[in-house]
């Protein structure tokens, strides 16, 4: 944990690197570079290792745990990179600026629950097929 002196010096050394970028100017306090070797972050390894063990698990056609997203699509949610809740600008009306709504009739459509699908109507005929 850093001491408060820490935190003010870091904070000074980060806005003079901003002050200097702002100007066209080399960053007084840049980080030391880094060779081609020691590249490759922690992180990035992991990331390797991790998305490999992914797409292993949905080669399998198994679901990770009790699951019912991939595990490539967990993956992207661990590590941030969830697109889920982001609105599709299709989806959006350019003159109220508001999401067009999309509702469906049973009646006519299919009910399709994400990540899950199932025809009822076979569902249903298997029911009662067992009750009879």
């Amino acid at each position: 944990m850093a001491t408060p002196d820490q935190t003010k010096e870091a904070a000074r050394r980060r806005k003079a690197n901003q002050r200097a970028r702002e100007k066209g100017l080399p960053e007084p306090y840049a980080a030391p570079s880094v060779g081609e070797k020691e590249a490759i972050s922690l992180r990035e390894i992991t990331h390797i290792a991790d998305l490999a063990f992914a797409h292993e698990q949905d080669g399998t056609g198994t679901f990770y745990k009790s699951e019912i997203r991939s595990a490539i699509q967990l993956l992207a949610i661990y590590q941030g990179n969830n697109r889920v809740g982001v609105e599709d600008p299709d989806l959006i009306d350019k003159k109220t600026g508001k999401k067009k709504a999309n509702i469906p009739n049973p009646s006519i459509q299919a009910i399709r629950i994400r990540a899950i699908e199932h025809d009822i109507v076979r569902m249903l005929a298997e029911v009662t097929s067992r009750s009879n």
